[in-house]
């Protein structure tokens, strides 16, 4: 069954970077800001931001009908209403969906000024949809145990568990992404098989 990830985060959290990584380098994965791009150019324009979001939405339903490809798109979504569209429609259609909340510190490509980002953290809404929503790391491990056949079960001891935290380090520094906390959603993971 095909999946839609709805990836969430301030600027600079990683969004765009773990939406490639999800769906690769294609046409995929949308985004608002993507609206603001003319001729190879980032012009943002606060007055047709509304159009930008109906525009990205518009483009993600297409790509979701046209085809059975999972599809990601990334957008602060500081609320749940601004992707609850997304939701409702994935659910029309049929469609998993992921949320995943990313919450990297790097330097945002578009220069958001520091006090949007920081109206943005007070209106951050964390994801209601529980169940549907992981962080971007959780996501990322998860990622590379399935692509690398690293198995966790409930009889891998502390030792192999360091061990394949480490694995899972060199790993993502091959796939190009930073990860923290491994060994501890790795413990997680492994203590949840065990209930």
């Amino acid at each position: 069954m095909s999946t839609l990830y709805i990836i969430r985060g301030l600027p600079g959290s990683g969004k765009s970077t773990l939406a490639k990584k999800i769906v690769g380098e294609s046409n995929r994965h949308c985004e608002s800001d993507n609206f603001f791009i003319k001729n190879g150019q980032y012009k943002f324009d606060v007055t047709k931001l509304e159009d930008a979001h109906k525009w990205c939405l518009e483009k993600v339903k297409h790509l979701m009908t046209s085809s059975k490809l999972d599809v990601a798109v990334s957008n602060t979504f500081t609320r749940q209403w601004e992707y609850q569209p997304y939701i409702d429609f994935a659910r029309k259609l049929g469609w998993n969906i992921q949320i995943v909340e990313c919450n990297g510190k790097w330097n945002n490509v578009h220069d958001v000024p520091p006090q949007t980002i920081d109206n943005m953290k007070r209106r951050w809404e964390p994801s209601k949809d529980i169940e549907a929503s992981i962080n971007a790391e959780g996501y990322l491990t998860t990622f590379i145990l399935a692509k690398y056949n690293i198995v966790i079960t409930k009889y891998t001891t502390d030792e192999e568990l360091f061990q394949k935290a480490e694995i899972i380090d060199n790993c993502s520094k091959q796939e190009g992404v930073s990860l923290w906390g491994t060994l501890d959603f790795l413990e997680s993971l492994r203590n949840n098989q065990k209930g």
